[in-house]
């Protein structure tokens, strides 16, 4: 049992820390887009795309076509906007922040929620320093929050283990 123990808190330092490490970089973007400028943009597409993957490659990791299909939809904008004169483009709608669904339906309500359609004016947030980085939703995604909270409790609770077993 001992054994167990010991061998359960590396496994968990280590998976915690991959968790954990794979959300901060989205959780740091999306919390600094809070303080970024605003300004008037103008949608000049909105549509849901459709991507299509064989069922292996989204379970058991089975690179060969199986011959049964997934679909995942995405919300997709493009929009445009200018900063002190200089006309940008973004396909961004925020850092972590975006709606995917295997169900079309959900996708379609998700952009009528929001009104986005070509011709739509938006506000559009813009990083002061490299203009050209924007967003149309900024902060994070609570998503992500989970994640990085998860991963770090799953770490410390490893190192407890390590701790208590030594």
């Amino acid at each position: 049992m001992d054994e167990l123990i010991r061998a359960i808190g590396p496994l968990a330092v280590i998976v915690g820390l991959i968790l954990a490490t794979r959300s901060l970089p989205t959780v740091w973007k999306g919390w600094t887009t809070r303080n970024w400028s605003r300004t008037t943009g103008v949608l000049l597409g909105a549509k849901i795309r459709m991507q299509q993957r064989d069922e292996g490659d989204w379970s058991d990791g089975y690179s060969g076509p199986s011959g049964h299909f997934t679909y995942r939809y995405h919300a997709w904008v493009r929009y445009e906007y200018r900063v002190k004169n200089i006309r940008h483009q973004s396909q961004r709608i925020g850092y972590g922040i975006g709606y995917s669904d295997s169900n079309e339906m959900g996708i379609q309500a998700w952009l009528l929620g929001r009104r986005w359609k070509a011709g739509k004016q938006v506000s559009v947030f813009f990083n002061p320093a490299k203009p050209d980085q924007s967003v149309l939703i900024p902060g994070i995604s609570w998503h992500h929050v989970l994640q990085l909270a998860g991963g770090s409790a799953i770490a410390l609770a490893g190192v407890l283990v390590l701790t208590w077993s030594w």
